[in-house]
């Protein structure tokens, strides 16, 4: 290794003292010592020195011109890069009581006399020398450990990321499914028409009112086609802020979107009807795609019964400044050795072509995380249960309705 590098790793002792025998007696005494010892003949000197260096200890003489060791150390400890360095006062004056104290009271750690025993001045430096290496491995120690937690974290955060993805993937697959359901009624409507107009011209039909009756029609009904679009879209779009929306709208919006889907399965959904609209806090699209979700798990379910007639119940409540909407199917429940694991990311029970197992994750960081709520699933008769709490909305406070 070179000589250089190996100087750079040792630690540091600083000797002050303003006679030079003295610092040369020292110095080759520190020789024996595994560090690199550097002088200073005066206290102006040791405090320019402290300022460039990180030093294990300083061994400070007491009687000095211009300021003596006394005041060197008050003005070391009353600087935030040195309030802690190590100081060892070397003197040969008789030091009474007095002087021990305020030397202690300046941020002395010891006291050495002259002339010195070089076996006590060696131990007590060593000692310093074990504390300042330990303490520069436990900052290492701390830095590696900053350095990991800081990895994690950025680990955690890409996790997230994907995740999010992987879920509006999921989602944008499940919307084109439930628009393809929609989409399948006025399409045939749409077929029918071309038919009826094709014939009609065929069989000599054809009426200028005829024709305006057909693209009348025609035209309502891709206007309702091209409005699935758009309440798909508006669905899909994120809330920007937390607002007070109706509970009973947003469940409905989301039964909307899946009616002609549920339809297709023979899957009947009751929605117990409330005796006045329940103002809940939070984010009414990710709410409602919660709900979707688990709409679309509990008719997942049903279908991998090969029941003959799915039914899932809707129930929503209020107490204490909490709502609870409940959703019961008898899609025949999740076996109680995984049910407790349902929530957690990348957990499935779906072929790898059904499911990437991160719908329910995500449910629960929106409903737990965003909303401040909690949501929970059991097994019932026959079925699965999945209860979804929030807090009540304010209306003062919020002023929005959605």
């Amino acid at each position: 290794m070179h000589p250089k590098r190996v100087i750079e790793m040792l630690p540091k002792i600083l000797i002050v003292d303003d006679m030079p025998a003295n610092l040369f007696a020292l110095d080759r005494l520190l020789g024996r010592v595994e560090a690199e010892v550097l002088q200073a003949a005066s206290g102006a000197a040791c405090l320019q020195l402290c300022m460039e260096h990180h030093f294990a200890v300083v061994l400070l003489d007491v009687q000095m011109p211009e300021m003596n060791g006394f005041e060197v150390a008050e003005l070391i400890h009353g600087i935030e890069k040195t309030r802690n360095l190590p100081i060892i006062f070397v003197t040969a004056a008789e030091t009474d009581q007095a002087n021990i104290l305020k030397g202690y009271q300046v941020g002395a750690v010891d006291f050495i006399r002259k002339p010195i025993d070089d076996r006590i001045l060696l131990s007590k430096v060593k000692t310093f020398l074990e504390l300042h290496n330990n303490r520069l491995a436990l900052e290492k120690l701390n830095a590696q450990l900053e350095e990991r937690v800081r990895q994690e974290v950025e680990k955690n955060r890409k996790k997230d990321f994907v995740l999010v993805r992987q879920s509006r993937l999921a989602a944008m697959g499940e919307m084109i499914g439930n628009i393809a359901h929609q989409w399948r009624q006025p399409i045939n409507a749409l077929n029918l028409i071309l038919a009826n107009i094709q014939s009609a011209y065929e069989y000599g039909e054809m009426t200028p009112e005829l024709i305006e009756e057909k693209v009348t029609t025609g035209q309502k009904i891709i206007l309702k086609m091209s409005s699935t679009i758009d309440d798909f879209r508006n669905f899909f779009k994120p809330d920007k802020r937390r607002k007070v929306f109706n509970l009973q709208k947003v469940i409905e919006d989301a039964l909307s979107l899946v009616d002609a889907s549920f339809k297709t399965h023979h899957i009947s959904v009751q929605l117990q009807p409330l005796e006045e609209p329940i103002q809940a806090m939070g984010f009414a699209n990710e709410y409602s795609q919660v709900v979707l979700l688990i709409l679309t798990n509990a008719k997942d379910a049903i279908a991998k019964q090969n029941s003959a007639e799915g039914v899932i119940n809707i129930q929503v409540s209020q107490n204490e400044g909490w709502i609870t909407t409940t959703v019961q199917d008898n899609g025949g429940g999740i076996p109680e050795e995984i049910i407790h694991r349902i929530f957690d990311p990348y957990f499935t029970t779906k072929d790898s072509k059904q499911g990437t197992g991160i719908g329910l994750y995500m449910a629960k960081m929106i409903i737990e995380e965003h909303m401040g709520g909690k949501i929970e699933s059991a097994n019932v008769s026959g079925g699965t249960e999945f209860r979804v709490t929030i807090p009540v909305g304010d209306l003062e406070s919020s002023g929005t309705l959605g």
